[in-house]
């Protein structure tokens, strides 16, 4: 049985704050919504499961090495992801200074003022046919992100790096760093959920995180490249073994990935 996101996403939080090159700032998960509570309020249906098991969650890391600044804004030298209160969602209408094909939005993940993360519907729809969003306000861009698991999925790819959802080369950065001290990829699945249990997991947590691996491999699909693979990196490798990613929480947004090629393939043609 498939667990439920938000136990996945705080399984995966336990086993990346195992690492030891990473210091843990803020690791903090609000009660779950009672149903009462659920039925009161216009959530997409994701976050109604969602908050199910949690009702926020807040996750700041720095390298061990980095020291923080509590007077700069959390994630700026590691990663962040804000879900805030869900007992607070609500809807507000498109600003009218603001560009966008979207009615009403809501806080999906206040990551920093610059750079938020939004639920969306169009003026057609209703708040149960929401997707989510990523707006840069440095660049005026609002990037469509799917859904609820395709955004936290790509985020835990990512570990939360700053701007993971833009793609910037401070983020990418702080990834490979993390990418050139985790496990190789070359780990055997039970090798790597046995980990998992070694750092606080539950057995069936430790599958969920690494389920697609395993549904991957029984279909005997060609490997793919580190740099296009279904994993993101939680557990730290051995001192000596070969540096490469690892990955997990449920499924990599493939069709980000594939835009992204496409993308860096035309810019080059261009040249």
């Amino acid at each position: 049985m498939q667990l439920p996101l938000a136990q996945l996403l705080r399984a995966y939080i336990r086993a990346f704050s195992a690492r030891p090159d990473v210091s843990i700032i803020d690791a903090a998960f609000a009660p779950p919504l009672t149903a009462e509570e659920r039925a009161g309020l216009p959530l997409p249906p994701e976050l109604d499961a969602f908050a199910e098991t949690l009702g926020g969650v807040e996750f700041t890391w720095v390298f061990e090495q980095d020291q923080h600044n509590p007077d700069q804004s959390k994630g700026v030298n590691g990663g962040h992801l804000k879900i805030p209160s869900i007992r607070n969602f609500a809807w507000h209408p498109r600003p009218s200074g603001v560009r966008g094909n979207f009615a009403a939005r809501a806080v999906l993940d206040s990551m920093t003022p610059e750079g938020i993360g939004w639920w969306i519907h169009r003026a057609n729809e209703s708040p149960k046919q929401a997707q989510t969003a990523f707006e840069d306000a440095n660049d005026c861009t609002l990037k469509p992100m799917d859904s609820l698991t395709a955004y936290l999925t790509m985020g835990a790819r990512y570990a939360f790096v700053w701007y993971w959802q833009a793609g910037t080369a401070t983020g990418r950065g702080y990834y490979d760093r993390l990418r050139r001290a985790s496990v190789p990829l070359n780990t055997s699945t039970a090798k790597i959920e046995a980990r998992l249990v070694d750092v606080g997991l539950l057995p069936e947590e430790a599958a969920g995180l690494t389920v697609a691996r395993r549904q991957r491999r029984a279909a005997a699909a060609p490997r793919r490249q580190p740099n296009d693979a279904e994993y993101h990196v939680v557990l730290r490798e051995a001192p000596g073994q070969h540096h490469q990613e690892f990955g997990c929480l449920e499924r990599h947004h493939r069709e980000g990935d594939r835009r992204e090629d496409n993308q860096e393939t035309r810019r080059k043609g261009d040249r």
